[in-house]
Order: C-alpha cells, then structure tokens, then sequence
C-alpha cells in the first residue's frame, strides 16, 4: 500500500487529465488497499461510507458539486445530532464527571488510531 509519503498528488492530478478511466481505476484499487489495511470491525462501514462517496460522485453535475455535497455531509455527520462533535463532549464530561457518565471507555480495544484519526466505539 502506498504510504502519505509516497502519494504524490501531482502525479494524481496529472492521471486523471490525461486517462480518468485508469485514474478511477487506481483511485478504487487504492481505497480497496486502504481498506483492506484497517481493522476488520471496521470494514462495512468504511466500504459503505466509501460507496456513498462514490454515488454523491456519479450522481453530480459537475465534480464541483459533489465535493460540496460531500463537504456538507461531512460537517453533519460532525456537528449534527449524534456527531463526531457530540461524542466529544460526551466524552469530556465522562472525564470531567466520571460519576454522572453512563459510558465505559475502560476497553482500549475500542479505540482506532489511524493516520491522526481517532474513532471511539
């Protein structure tokens, strides 16, 4: 698998102007790579997220408007109910307030770190 430090984005960008049929096909073989590296609890939801992705792509009228849209899904999926941001802060007042908390987070194994991302389950 190809590491960040072997990405060269100009190389990509260059890939996908002169040939996107074989840019797509390297930009699949990568993520399925990518993938494949992660821990298996994690697969299904990384391949679905993946496909929605890919779909916001297929269905937009211009790449433009699917990185918007992908954009905007994103920050919900971080500020929105249920988010990455809430987790947060139900994550600081378990440490702040241990005795009001109504999680565990004692399971180390529940922790993924990958790439300065971190996803507690």
């Amino acid at each position: 698998m190809m590491t960040s430090d072997e990405f060269n984005f100009d190389e990509w960008v260059k890939l996908a102007e002169q040939d996107i049929d074989v840019f797509e096909k390297k930009r699949s073989e990568y993520l399925s790579e990518f993938i494949s590296q992660v821990p298996e609890k994690y697969h299904e939801r990384m391949i679905r997220t993946q496909w929605v992705i890919d779909m916001e792509r297929k269905l937009s009228r211009s790449s433009m408007a699917s990185c918007l849209k992908i954009y905007s899904q994103m920050w919900d999926s971080f500020c929105g109910e249920g988010g990455l941001s809430d987790e947060i802060n139900n994550l600081l007042h378990c440490l702040n307030s241990p005795a009001t908390c109504s999680i565990s987070l004692s399971k180390s194994e529940d922790v993924f770190i990958k790439d300065n991302v971190v996803d507690l389950l």
